[in-house]
């Protein structure tokens, strides 16, 4: 396995999930090691795994809210013998794909996803490819008003455009400078007569690849190309219509986000993509019978960048799949994402191809063959149980509590499951859509939530067993909510020895929040709180500094650790 930083698990994304090199340093801590092996872990030195581990044998570890199984599939790699729980079955669904990673499975699995790729291929490489020209991208316009933006596409330095290829008012295509452009204004008015590619739903422009190169096409113009262009994606959307109503769809649950989808008249997840994407996605999901769950999950994380959903700025080469299933919002101008892109079109995908757009099949297929395990894999494999921890946990005794508790004040996990929901049933695997979560909205039922998990799994943790608490919000008042929360802890027997503050993530773009601070709260279970254990917190903004944040973050880094640090100093006193 590629040597790993203070990044996230990158195969099967799931929300708010912790980086591997934190959870592996304070895993190892727990179990004793020095600050050294602990750094040594994070970035997957061997001879560090090797000494954790003899120190981590026979200890047992409990994790009441496992989310996609970070911490306990990294204690198992460590030597824990872990038990990981979650109510929402798709995040257990994840941990399962994620241990498989480490147990050397995956090998088989990885060759199967290859194989439905390329099977796949052979029954809708029609539906994409013209020829010896594969699309990669159709620009699309949500009707009416029938209107788009004129910037098309860029030549990119870096992260800077130095060159727009814009929408003339004759619809053709023509490089300008883009300092006077945004990706979303100026907008031009758009013909009537553009192929339809999902209800409501027209194309203006189309970027295809050919003989190694990408080129674009405008759809408005009447030129030759753009004709036969037209001609083409009319016929192919009247032969993948059928193919994308046959594989069904799943009803979209009434919750508070998704009556914005209910508005426009998606009440089934088949209005949430183009009908040659449906088709596409449900042709590879019946391919691959015997790595199911593996297509299902590729395919959930493929359609938060591939579906109509996606905040894509195309311009500038971005998406932000976090806002696909937080929002269920959707996009004036989306862009229709083959999802079998890659070097190697008009061919079958490979794994030699290199994928072709972002977030598409074959790149998340080519990451699972590159993270397979093949060194520091789990000694045993964890436990993942699908179940509620504010009802009852597994086991009868263990030596350290470590979770990750849903944030305060966000969204809930189940409402953003349904992308997951869809691709288990392309996959004929169960669609569940309803289940009982903590309630993150609100402060006192999240508290109670979270403080009857903690107090069935503390019940089980022997005396003078360690607790660590992964915790973070994006606001003050998260923060004061996890700070009454930490007191009612504190009252269950729990000795505060240190809160970490840890900047867990790199500043984002498109809507992302400020704050990039996680606590790693960590105690001892009968023991006393230390005196100065809220010391580190200082640090906050200084960490927020030295890792690249920017100003802002870097103040809200210390703005949220200050509250923090003045909410338990009054609480604990």
């Amino acid at each position: 396995m590629k040597q790993e930083s203070n990044t996230r698990p990158s195969v099967f994304k799931w929300w708010g999930r912790r980086p591997v090199a934190i959870v592996r340093a304070f895993l190892a801590l727990a179990a004793g090691a020095s600050e050294e092996d602990a750094l040594g872990v994070a970035l997957g030195r061997k001879e560090s795994f090797e000494r954790v581990r003899r120190l981590a044998r026979g200890r047992r570890l409990l994790d009441p809210f496992a989310g996609s199984g970070v911490i306990p599939v990294e204690a198992s790699r460590l030597g824990y013998t872990a038990v990981g729980q979650d109510v929402n079955p798709y995040a257990v669904a994840v941990a399962e794909a994620y241990a498989e990673l480490c147990m050397g499975g995956c090998k088989a699995k990885s060759e199967c996803l290859w194989g439905s790729l390329t099977r796949a291929w052979g029954r809708i490489r029609g539906l994409w490819c013209r020829g010896d020209s594969c699309i990669v991208h159709v620009l699309l316009a949500r009707c009416p008003p029938c209107t788009a933006p004129v910037w098309v596409s860029s030549a990119r330095s870096g992260s800077s455009a130095k060159r727009a290829l814009v929408l003339t008012e004759d619809y053709s295509l023509e490089w300008r400078d883009p300092r006077d452009l945004s990706p979303g204004a100026p907008r031009i008015p758009l013909p009537a007569g553009l192929p339809q590619e999902a209800p409501g739903y027209v194309a203006y422009a189309l970027e295809y690849y050919r003989r190694g190169a990408r080129r674009w096409v405008s759809l408005a113009s009447r030129d030759k190309e753009s004709v036969e262009w037209r001609r083409f994606l009319e016929e192919t959307a009247r032969v993948a219509k059928p193919l994308a109503a046959s594989s069904g769809g799943v009803r979209v649950p009434l919750m508070e986000e998704t009556r914005r989808l209910y508005r426009h008249g998606v009440t089934t997840t088949l209005g949430l993509f183009t009908w040659r994407q449906a088709a596409t996605y449900a042709l590879v999901a019946r391919e691959a019978w015997a790595c199911r769950r593996e297509i299902a999950l590729a395919i959930a994380n493929a359609m938060q960048s591939g579906s109509l959903l996606a905040m894509y700025y195309q311009p500038m080469a971005k998406v932000n799949p976090g806002l696909v299933v937080k929002s269920y919002w959707l996009p004036r101008n989306p862009v229709e994402l083959n999802p079998l892109a890659n070097t190697r079109m008009p061919h079958p995908p490979a794994p030699s191809a290199r994928p072709v757009g972002r977030g598409t099949l074959v790149s998340i297929v080519q990451r699972y063959g590159n993270a397979c395990w093949n060194g520091n894999g789990c000694v045993e494999p964890p436990t993942l149980l699908l179940g509620d921890s504010t009802r009852t946990v597994p086991g009868s005794s263990y030596d350290i509590i470590a979770t990750d508790p849903p944030y305060p004040g966000l969204h809930t996990y189940r409402d953003m499951s349904l992308l997951y929901a869809h691709a288990s049933m392309l996959a004929g695997l169960g669609v569940p859509l309803e289940w009982s979560e903590v309630d993150t909205r609100d402060p006192e039922s999240y508290k109670a939530g979270v403080l009857s998990a903690m107090k069935k799994s503390l019940s089980k943790a022997v005396k003078g067993g360690v607790v660590l608490l992964f915790i973070s919000s994006p606001s003050p008042e998260g923060i004061s909510t996890i700070a009454e929360l930490l007191e009612e802890l504190a009252r269950l027997g729990i000795g505060y020895e240190a809160i970490y503050p840890v900047i867990a993530e790199n500043p984002g773009a498109l809507g992302r929040s400020a704050s990039r601070v996680v606590f790693v709260v960590a105690g001892r279970l009968g023991g006393s709180t230390r005196k100065g254990f809220l010391d580190p917190l200082s640090l906050a903004w200084r960490i927020a500094r030295e890792v690249g944040l920017g100003e802002r973050e870097a103040r809200y880094a210390g703005l949220v650790s200050s509250v923090l640090s003045d909410a338990l100093s009054i609480r604990l006193a």
